[in-house]
C-alpha cells in the first residue's frame, strides 16, 4: 500500500453527553484509508452544541484548527453541521479559515470541493457563499423543528399523562450508514459496538439483523 499522500486534522462533535464520538472517528479514519489521506490527529467536542457554542469557543475544534494551522493542512469532518448549525456562524467562520489557508473537507458534502473548478475566482466565491449559507440555514430551521416537536409532544404527553422516550438514532440514515461500517463490515463486538455507538445491546442486535445482510 502506498505511504498517504494527503494529511488532515480530523474533528467530530455530539451534542450530548449520551452520545458517543467514537464512530465519528471510525468513520473518518474509514474515509482517510479509503482516500489516501494521514489523520494526524482526531479532535473531539463531547456534549457541546453546534447551534449554540461558536466554533471558536469549543476546545476541540480549537485544538484542531491551531494544528492545520501549524501544519498547513486541511481540517476533515464527517459534515458541516459538526462545524456549526447555526448559518451565519457557519459561513464567518469557513470564511476565516479560508483567510488564514485552511481548508475544511467534509465527507457528506464532499461535492462543494469540485466549486475549486470553477477560474472565475469572484464567481466561486458567490456560489460558495449562496451554498453554505442554504446548508446552515438547513441545519438551522432542522434544530428549531426537532425543538418545537419536541416541545409540542412533550406538552401533549404531559396532558395524557403519558411518558414520552427519545426516538431512536438509528432512524438517522447516517447513523445506520456508520452502524453498517462498525459493525456489519469491521465485525466490532456487539457490546464494544454499542458503547461506540451510544445504543443498548439489544437495539444493536436488533439493527444488526436488519442492516448486516
Amino acid at each position: 500500500m502506498s505511504s498517504p499522500s494527503l494529511r488532515a486534522v480530523g474533528y467530530v462533535r455530539v451534542s450530548t453527553e449520551d452520545q458517543n464520538p467514537e464512530s465519528q472517528k471510525v468513520y473518518l479514519q474509514k474515509y482517510a484509508q479509503e482516500h489516501n489521506i494521514e489523520l494526524v490527529a482526531i479532535f473531539e467536542d463531547v456534549a457541546v452544541s453546534g447551534y449554540e457554542v461558536p466554533p471558536f469557543s469549543r476546545t476541540g475544534f480549537r485544538k484542531a484548527y491551531e494544528l492545520a494551522k501549524q501544519l498547513r493542512c486541511p481540517i476533515l469532518t464527517i459534515s458541516l453541521d459538526r462545524i456549526s448549525r447555526e448559518a451565519d456562524t457557519l459561513l464567518s467562520t469557513l470564511m476565516q479559515l479560508e483567510r488564514e489557508g485552511i481548508e475544511v473537507w467534509t465527507i457528506q458534502e464532499e461535492w462543494l470541493r469540485r466549486l475549486s473548478e470553477i477560474t472565475d475566482e469572484t464567481l466561486r466565491k458567490v456560489i460558495y457563499r449562496m451554498l453554505i449559507l442554504a446548508l446552515g440555514y438547513a441545519y438551522e430551521m432542522y434544530v428549531k423543528s426537532v425543538r418545537e416537536k419536541t416541545r409540542a409532544g412533550l406538552e401533549r404527553a404531559r396532558r395524557e399523562g403519558k411518558r414520552v422516550g427519545r426516538p431512536s438514532p438509528m432512524h438517522d440514515p447516517s447513523k445506520q450508514e456508520l452502524f453498517r461500517i462498525v459493525v456489519c463490515e469491521k465485525k466490532v463486538p456487539y457490546r464494544k459496538a454499542a458503547q461506540m455507538l451510544g445504543l443498548s445491546l439489544k437495539q444493536v442486535e436488533y439493527w444488526a439483523k436488519k442492516l448486516c445482510k
